[in-house]
């Protein structure tokens, strides 16, 4: 490749949060079927679970949906 991205491994969960104009949603936990959450497992059908909302305590939760705003 000309050029790449590379981003070091951070071993844990994968969470996400969707926002919508000045509204954070809910935490989502993507688990993929493979060993991580690579390109494949994210933009392929049926390589990620997506758990949602999220199993993860409420302050946790909370604050993750305040740092997405």
């Amino acid at each position: 490749f000309e050029e790449l991205l590379a981003e070091p491994f951070i071993r844990g969960r994968e969470l996400t949060v969707a926002v919508l104009g000045e509204e954070a949603l809910c935490v989502t936990e993507l688990k993929p079927k493979a060993d991580f959450y690579d390109f494949a497992a994210k933009y392929t059908d049926g390589l990620t679970e997506h758990v949602c909302p999220a199993e993860v305590p409420d302050d946790i939760a909370q604050a993750m949906l305040d740092m997405a705003l």
